[in-house]
């Protein structure tokens, strides 16, 4: 994952290939990760199976919820109104809910009630798997870009190289 700001010569904040092993106990420029902060907030984990890159991959296993608050994240500098983050990204297993798979990436983040964020999931009802812009403000919903990125479920297997790009008026995200 990495994360820089755009200028002429961009300067990179952070890049994490997870070569370390550890999620925790990081010396700089690492830094650690935390996992979700709901009842069943899933499992995170460095793993050596089948690493997208390297020796070593991130992986997070949902609780199951479809929650914000089931995740795995690292907190980013924050002041700065463009970025770009990158990151590869595969699904192991589809899940049993009926909106799994599903995922998020916080393009923004304040608190569980104020962000914007890069969302996926599973729809039973349409058979499709929906990406789009999710912006919560004061615990209110608007949905930018929604698009179906799928018939059925997202496989397995296939790694996937996402790019998000923000300037201070505009937001892209590259699939």
């Amino acid at each position: 994952m990495a994360y820089s700001t755009f200028n002429k010569v961009q300067k990179l904040y952070y890049y994490d290939d997870f070569e370390d092993n550890l999620l925790t106990g990081r010396t700089s420029p690492r830094r650690n990760w935390t996992n979700g902060v709901s009842a069943n907030p899933g499992t995170t984990a460095i793993s050596n199976t089948s690493p997208l890159e390297g020796t070593y991959s991130l992986t997070h296993v949902g609780g199951g919820l479809l929650s914000h608050y089931d995740r795995a994240y690292i907190t980013h500098p924050t002041g700065t109104s463009s970025f770009r983050l990158e990151f590869k990204m595969r699904c192991v297993t589809q899940g049993a809910a009926a909106n799994t798979p599903s995922g998020m990436v916080f393009i923004e983040y304040y608190d569980g009630n104020n962000f914007t964020a890069m969302e996926w999931y599973y729809n039973s009802g349409t058979n499709k798997t929906i990406l789009r812009i999710k912006q919560r403000i004061a615990s209110a919903n608007t949905y930018y870009g929604t698009m179906d990125w799928f018939t059925g479920k997202m496989g397995t297997g296939t790694t996937y190289d996402i790019a998000i790009r923000r300037t201070s008026s505009t937001m892209r995200i590259t699939v």
